[in-house]
């Protein structure tokens, strides 16, 4: 029962690669569906931002509500003052803290890597002790791929969606200067497209033709 809980699980995670659903969502969806397959207490994900150094914890699932987790959302790790995230960024490889297990810290650290460039990280909780079978690390390591891939995508799809809202700000922009220009000329103006296919004109062309 439980093997089949994990294949289902792997199949959400995966299906996000390519829902195109934005951010936030992705990540709260993809930290409740890895605690629910691998069996964690909680679940954290932490985006890195390369530019300013810094990892910042955005998303988490509990079994149960926990303030002392709550409380880490939005938080941030900056890479000058965490000798875990310089080692995650030097090694690539999963973390058990020292201090690791309960609600206070993770007991352990996943790195999501795309393109073998750090992009965040897997914050595991367990309120008790556990440990790792073959088959446990497998399972997180294919999470974890997919889980890179899909916050990735979701991260290009905002980047995209940003910029088609800007570039449409930016035509209505110059439009609404054009479109003031033209009503500032005295002269008859009209503008039409390589096809000879009138496209505007000013208010002068209107007054003159008697056509709006």
């Amino acid at each position: 029962r439980r093997r089949v809980g994990e294949l289902e699980a792997v199949a959400e995670v995966g299906g996000l690669v390519t829902a195109g659903g934005d951010l936030q969502t992705t990540l709260d969806t993809l930290a409740r569906r890895i605690g629910e397959a691998a069996g964690f207490d909680g679940v954290g994900i932490s985006l890195y931002n390369a530019e300013k150094q810094e990892l910042s914890f955005q998303a988490l699932f509990t079994t149960r509500p926990m303030q002392l987790l709550e409380g880490r959302k939005g938080a941030t790790t900056r890479l000058q003052e965490s000798p875990l995230l310089q080692q995650l960024l030097r090694d690539k490889q999963p973390i058990s803290p020292p201090t690791g297990g309960g609600w206070r810290d993770p007991m352990l650290i996943w790195p999501l890597l795309f393109g073998g460039e750090l992009i965040g990280t897997l914050d595991l909780f367990s309120a008790q002790e556990r440990s790792f079978s073959a088959e446990d690390l497998s399972l997180l390591s294919i999470l974890a791929d997919q889980t890179a891939i899909a916050v990735q995508n979701a991260r290009h799809a905002a980047e995209l969606e940003q910029r088609v809202t800007a570039r449409t700000a930016e035509l209505a922009e110059a439009k609404e200067r054009i479109e003031a220009i033209l009503a500032s000329v005295g002269d008859q103006v009209v503008v039409t497209d390589l096809t000879g296919a009138i496209m505007t004109v000013n208010a002068a062309w209107q007054q003159q033709t008697g056509y709006t």
